[in-house]
Protein backbone atom coordinates (compact mmCIF):
# COMPACT_ATOMS: atom_id res chain seq x y z
CA UNK A 1 0.00 0.00 0.00
CA UNK A 2 1.18 3.75 -0.65
CA UNK A 3 1.21 4.74 2.99
CA UNK A 4 3.60 1.74 3.42
CA UNK A 5 6.27 2.83 0.76
CA UNK A 6 8.52 4.79 3.24
CA UNK A 7 9.24 1.09 4.70
CA UNK A 8 11.50 0.94 2.01
CA UNK A 9 13.25 3.85 2.84
CA UNK A 10 13.71 2.42 6.43
CA UNK A 11 14.94 -0.40 5.87
CA UNK A 12 17.38 0.19 3.16
CA UNK A 13 18.76 3.32 5.31
CA UNK A 14 18.98 0.60 8.41
CA UNK A 15 21.05 -1.78 6.09
CA UNK A 16 23.36 0.91 5.18
CA UNK A 17 23.21 1.33 8.81
CA UNK A 18 24.45 -1.94 9.28
CA UNK A 19 26.65 -2.13 6.71
CA UNK A 20 28.75 0.31 8.29
CA UNK A 21 29.07 -0.68 11.66
CA UNK A 22 29.87 -4.07 10.74
CA UNK A 23 33.15 -1.79 9.83
CA UNK A 24 33.47 -0.63 13.28
CA UNK A 25 31.84 2.99 12.28
CA UNK A 26 30.86 4.89 15.20
CA UNK A 27 27.56 7.59 16.03
CA UNK A 28 26.12 6.06 12.79
CA UNK A 29 22.89 7.47 12.24
CA UNK A 30 20.38 8.47 9.77
CA UNK A 31 19.28 12.07 8.84
CA UNK A 32 16.08 11.75 7.72
CA UNK A 33 14.90 10.94 5.15
CA UNK A 34 17.76 9.12 3.44
CA UNK A 35 21.16 10.31 4.57
CA UNK A 36 23.42 8.13 6.15
CA UNK A 37 25.88 10.24 8.88
CA UNK A 38 28.96 9.08 10.79
CA UNK A 39 29.49 11.53 13.50
CA UNK A 40 28.05 15.13 11.83
CA UNK A 41 29.67 13.95 8.28
CA UNK A 42 27.49 12.85 5.18
CA UNK A 43 28.46 8.76 4.27
CA UNK A 44 25.93 7.30 2.62
CA UNK A 45 22.63 8.63 0.53
CA UNK A 46 19.52 6.75 -0.88
CA UNK A 47 17.37 7.61 -3.55
CA UNK A 48 14.10 5.62 -4.09
CA UNK A 49 12.02 5.83 -6.85
CA UNK A 50 8.65 3.65 -7.07
CA UNK A 51 6.59 3.35 -9.68
CA UNK A 52 2.97 2.85 -8.70
CA UNK A 53 -0.40 1.06 -10.14
CA UNK A 54 -3.63 2.17 -8.21
CA UNK A 55 -2.79 2.21 -4.22
CA UNK A 56 -0.06 0.05 -4.94
CA UNK A 57 3.59 0.01 -5.62
CA UNK A 58 4.13 -1.66 -8.90
CA UNK A 59 8.30 -1.48 -8.70
CA UNK A 60 11.01 0.70 -7.08
CA UNK A 61 14.40 1.57 -8.33
CA UNK A 62 16.77 1.95 -5.77
CA UNK A 63 20.46 3.89 -5.36
CA UNK A 64 22.74 3.66 -2.75
CA UNK A 65 25.56 5.99 -2.90
CA UNK A 66 28.29 4.97 -0.41
CA UNK A 67 31.66 7.24 -0.03
CA UNK A 68 34.16 3.77 0.17
CA UNK A 69 37.44 5.02 -0.96
CA UNK A 70 37.01 8.39 -1.75
CA UNK A 71 39.41 10.75 -0.16
CA UNK A 72 38.88 14.91 -2.21
CA UNK A 73 35.39 16.08 -2.17
CA UNK A 74 33.69 19.12 -3.61
CA UNK A 75 33.86 22.04 -1.26
CA UNK A 76 30.48 22.64 -1.77
CA UNK A 77 29.91 19.36 0.33
CA UNK A 78 32.13 20.07 3.05
CA UNK A 79 30.72 18.04 5.42
CA UNK A 80 31.20 14.38 3.57
CA UNK A 81 33.46 12.00 4.87
CA UNK A 82 34.58 7.99 3.21
CA UNK A 83 34.77 4.85 5.31
CA UNK A 84 38.74 5.34 3.99
CA UNK A 85 39.30 8.58 5.78
CA UNK A 86 37.16 7.03 9.12
CA UNK A 87 38.84 3.60 9.13
CA UNK A 88 42.22 4.42 7.08
CA UNK A 89 42.41 1.68 4.72
CA UNK A 90 41.56 1.04 0.91
CA UNK A 91 38.44 -1.22 0.82
CA UNK A 92 37.98 -3.85 -2.11
CA UNK A 93 34.91 -3.13 -3.38
CA UNK A 94 33.80 -6.50 -4.13
CA UNK A 95 33.86 -7.18 -0.91
CA UNK A 96 31.94 -4.13 -0.19
CA UNK A 97 29.37 -4.86 -2.14
CA UNK A 98 28.96 -8.68 -0.67
CA UNK A 99 28.53 -7.24 3.29
CA UNK A 100 25.78 -4.10 1.95
CA UNK A 101 23.86 -7.51 -0.11
CA UNK A 102 24.08 -9.69 2.88
CA UNK A 103 23.11 -6.56 4.98
CA UNK A 104 20.18 -5.43 2.96
CA UNK A 105 18.97 -8.96 3.08
CA UNK A 106 18.87 -8.99 6.26
CA UNK A 107 16.88 -6.38 6.80
CA UNK A 108 14.55 -6.80 4.05
CA UNK A 109 14.01 -10.33 6.29
CA UNK A 110 13.35 -7.81 8.67
CA UNK A 111 10.88 -5.98 7.41
CA UNK A 112 8.89 -9.08 6.39
CA UNK A 113 8.79 -10.46 9.99
CA UNK A 114 8.92 -7.81 11.77
CA UNK A 115 7.92 -4.48 10.69
CA UNK A 116 7.65 -2.88 14.11
CA UNK A 117 11.05 -3.38 14.87
CA UNK A 118 11.99 -2.07 11.85
CA UNK A 119 10.11 1.13 12.70
CA UNK A 120 11.65 1.18 16.11
CA UNK A 121 15.52 0.63 14.90
CA UNK A 122 14.90 3.78 12.15
CA UNK A 123 13.56 5.83 14.91
CA UNK A 124 16.56 4.85 17.47
CA UNK A 125 19.12 6.05 14.48
CA UNK A 126 17.58 9.03 13.74
CA UNK A 127 20.15 11.98 13.56
CA UNK A 128 19.40 14.62 16.12
CA UNK A 129 16.57 13.04 17.40
CA UNK A 130 15.19 14.64 20.71
CA UNK A 131 17.71 17.60 20.09
CA UNK A 132 17.03 21.10 20.22
CA UNK A 133 19.12 22.49 16.53
CA UNK A 134 18.40 25.19 14.15
CA UNK A 135 16.66 24.65 11.08
CA UNK A 136 15.14 26.61 8.17
CA UNK A 137 11.42 26.62 7.23
CA UNK A 138 10.15 28.79 4.30
CA UNK A 139 13.23 30.60 4.52
CA UNK A 140 12.46 31.25 8.28
CA UNK A 141 15.37 29.74 10.92
CA UNK A 142 13.86 28.04 13.61
CA UNK A 143 14.83 26.02 16.59
CA UNK A 144 13.40 22.61 17.66
CA UNK A 145 13.47 19.29 17.62
CA UNK A 146 12.38 15.93 15.62
CA UNK A 147 10.79 14.05 17.68
CA UNK A 148 9.82 11.22 15.22
CA UNK A 149 8.41 9.89 11.76
CA UNK A 150 5.02 8.90 10.56
CA UNK A 151 4.06 6.02 9.02
CA UNK A 152 3.61 7.77 6.15
CA UNK A 153 7.59 9.49 6.23
CA UNK A 154 6.71 12.73 7.34
CA UNK A 155 9.31 14.53 9.92
CA UNK A 156 7.57 14.91 13.18
CA UNK A 157 8.72 18.03 14.96
CA UNK A 158 7.95 20.62 18.05
CA UNK A 159 9.41 23.55 17.49
CA UNK A 160 11.00 26.14 20.55
CA UNK A 161 7.80 26.61 21.85
CA UNK A 162 6.16 23.44 22.21
CA UNK A 163 4.16 23.70 18.66
CA UNK A 164 3.82 20.55 16.76
CA UNK A 165 4.60 19.98 13.13
CA UNK A 166 4.89 17.38 9.88
CA UNK A 167 6.97 18.14 7.19
CA UNK A 168 7.31 16.71 3.85
CA UNK A 169 10.55 16.33 1.88
CA UNK A 170 12.26 19.54 1.19
CA UNK A 171 10.11 21.35 3.91
CA UNK A 172 12.46 22.12 6.12
CA UNK A 173 16.36 22.30 6.01
CA UNK A 174 18.70 20.97 8.74
CA UNK A 175 21.14 23.91 9.68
Amino acid sequence: MLKHQFQLTKFISLAVVHFLEEYNCKKVTIKWPNDIYVADKKIAGILIENTIKGNLIDNSVIGIGININQTHFDKRHGNAVSLKEIIGVDFDLNEALRLLLNSIEKYYLLLKSSPNRIDKAYLSSLYQLEEIHPYLHNSKKIRGKIIGVSEEGYLLFTDQYSKQMRFDLKEIQFL
